[in-house]
């Protein structure tokens, strides 16, 4: 992975950060510890899982960073109680994709964060008294365990219909991602051609391995 974290797709954290001003320096404050990983954005990963959409979700992103445990970030224009329970669910769920439909099979926990972005544009990180902390040993400390996770993490994008139609269709999109995954074998496979026809079919080839 490069020496910094990867914002992506390109296409959608930059109409997110046109859109809604001050979230560039909400992310951007978030991401100052982090010396590199890569930051995946959605409009509503809990649409991309099947779940039930939440009121006042501006975003959701997930960091995947090296001697981190991956990080599930839901953005909000206003709290309520029902906040930090949602991302809570969030994260549990894409866990479980990521084992289930991805086939990742080490340690896994994903640490649900939940900000809020003031419509005065002051921001606020709500960690929670609450928080678990896990063991060093979920952390992802070696190169092949990020590249374990973000293959698992491919499959899991590729089974999001909203992903192919609106951001898997770019090829700069994919490109990015599975450089960064290191992955060069379904790089190169991929980029024979891009069509949605050809990336479903990589997909199917990938789960059925």
């Amino acid at each position: 992975l490069p020496d910094r974290v990867v914002y992506t797709p390109e296409s959608l954290y930059k109409e997110l950060f046109s859109q809604h001003k001050g979230l560039r320096e909400l992310i951007n404050k978030e991401m100052r510890s982090v010396s590199q990983g890569i930051l995946i954005f959605s409009q509503s990963w809990a649409v991309d899982l099947g779940l039930q959409e939440k009121q006042g979700v501006i975003c959701e992103a997930l960091l995947i960073s090296q001697n981190n445990t991956p990080i599930f970030y839901s953005v909000f224009s206003k709290l309520d109680a029902g906040c930090k329970g949602y991302s809570m669910i969030v994260a549990h769920s894409l866990k479980q994709k990521l084992v289930n439909t991805g086939g990742y099979t080490g340690r896994l926990c994903i640490i649900p964060l939940v900000l809020l972005l003031n419509p005065d544009r002051t921001s606020q990180t709500h960690y929670g008294s609450d928080l678990q902390i896990y063991p060093e040993s979920y952390n992802l400390t070696t190169t092949q365990d990020m590249e374990t996770l973000l293959q698992s993490l491919v499959i899991v994008l590729f089974g999001f219909r909203s992903f192919l139609s609106e951001e898997l269709g770019s090829e700069n999109w994919y490109k990015r991602f599975l450089a960064a995954s290191y992955n060069k074998e379904l790089y190169f496979k991929i980029f024979k051609t891009c069509s949605q026809e050809s990336m479903e079919l990589v997909y199917h080839e990938m789960i059925c391995s």
